[in-house]
């Protein structure tokens, strides 16, 4: 079955990639994407269907479904907006472009919510979008330098302790955010607030919940 087009924008069909928040079955707040981007879509009236929609990038989708950034910032921090008045069918939608000084920020989610994984659904399909995420050619390694460091930061906790590789000694982790990743490298002795990795791979057992030690 193919997916729902939602909007046409620009020439561009937007399809529904996943609802996010609903309210009595009426997708609230979710994500669409097209050939290529992804755009987040908020209904500002639930009975003559409006809308404000904002394209965003992989790396933003990413920290809103991992609760890094509040949902509102998905707009906030864009130039731009369109605002989607629904006709009777989307080809007679009434789409126009807004700097977003002109956005009425009531209409946004609370300053400092952010998105919450509550079904088995929604946690499937963020599972689905990391696959992809780590995986897409797009995703250069500085980039996933910067995202394992993160991923590291938040899964080591301070009393950790180093242990991976079979190296002859273990250091015990005072300063976690100190980390560094660099995963097109070896395991390498380093100072004692730097990791190395080699397989990303290894980020799986983490997800797994299991304890985890890590290599100096």
């Amino acid at each position: 079955m193919g997916k729902e087009l939602c909007f046409c924008i620009e020439n561009n069909n937007l399809y529904l990639e996943q609802v996010l928040v609903d309210y009595n079955d009426i997708p609230i707040f979710f994500l669409c994407k097209d050939n290529f981007q992804y755009y987040v879509a908020l209904c500002t009236d639930i009975y003559e269907f409006n809308y404000i929609v904002t394209n965003v990038s992989s790396l933003d989708v990413y920290n809103l479904l991992h609760g890094k950034i509040p949902m509102r910032n998905t707009f906030t921090d864009k130039k731009e907006y369109w605002k989607v008045i629904s006709g009777e069918e989307i080809s007679l939608d009434i789409v126009t472009k807004h700097s977003i000084d002109y956005l009425d920020i009531s209409l946004l989610p609370e300053k400092y919510a952010c998105f919450k994984i509550l079904t088995k659904e929604i946690e499937t399909f963020v599972q689905n979008f990391d696959n992809e995420f780590f995986n897409t050619k797009h995703f250069n390694d500085t980039k996933k330098d910067i995202m394992v460091n993160e991923m590291l930061t938040n899964y080591l906790k301070i009393e950790s302790f180093i242990d991976i590789c079979n190296c002859s000694f273990k250091y015990q982790l005072k300063q976690p955010s100190k980390l560094i990743c660099g995963l097109d490298k070896k395991y390498l002795p380093q100072d004692e607030k730097t990791v190395i990795l080699q397989k990303h791979e290894l980020l799986e057992e983490w997800r797994s919940g299991d304890t985890i030690n890590v290599a100096a």
